[in-house]
């Protein structure tokens, strides 16, 4: 009788100690799953918010640098442009006259007018000398560019390229220019469209 439950008792016993031992088998194994998936979960919503934090961070940062920069960038411009400004200076009407008298071109095309005053605005301009770039409208046809200047003397004086020898040398002389009035006609050159002015703008 007693080895029948003495033998009970070692079975007991190899059970529980099966159990424990299952226990902590199963406990370790449900520890490692559960620590992985909370790392993973745990790693992408970090990466999510130290994604935001960082462009966050960095948005602000480059933000604040680019203002800086642009702000510089806008400074210096301004004042490029102002000291120019300043710089620049009204001829007097005779001082015209003997700069204008200077200036020829060849050209064999009749589509040049933008060009020829664009260069010459800014060649006097870096001269000294301030100087209008004037395009004028007409009601017919496109429009025209030619140079100003406002003088102590006369007030503003347009100048502009005219054909000396059949089209192809231009000279560049006074002009005549008023709204409602026919540009070409009244500056002696032949064309062929409605000339008439409809508007005219100054950029100086």
């Amino acid at each position: 009788m007693r080895k029948g439950i003495g033998l009970v008792l070692i079975v007991v016993i190899l059970i529980l100690a099966a159990g424990f031992d299952g226990w902590k088998i199963g406990n370790r194994a449900g520890y490692d799953t559960g620590h992985d998936a909370g790392y993973e979960a745990g790693q992408v919503i970090g990466y999510q918010q130290g994604e935001k934090t960082g462009y966050d961070n960095g948005y602000q940062q480059g933000d604040e640098d680019g203002y800086k920069k642009g702000e510089e960038a806008g400074y210096k411009e301004g004042y490029d442009e102002g000291f120019r400004s300043d710089r620049l200076r009204n001829p007097g009407y005779e001082e015209i006259k003997e700069i204008t008298e200077k200036y020829c071109e060849w050209s064999s095309s009749k589509n040049i007018c933008g060009l020829l005053a664009g260069n010459m605005c800014n060649e006097l301009r870096e001269s000294g000398i301030r100087t209008g770039l004037v395009e004028i409208y007409f009601f017919d046809l496109g429009s025209h560019s030619l140079i100003a200047f406002d003088t102590p003397e006369k007030g503003i004086v347009y100048f502009d390229w005219i054909p000396k020898n059949e089209n192809t040398i231009l000279v560049l002389r006074e002009v005549k220019v008023e709204v409602g009035e026919r540009y070409f006609k009244e500056n002696k050159i032949n064309v062929d469209f409605d000339d008439n002015v409809h508007r005219t703008l100054i950029i100086w």
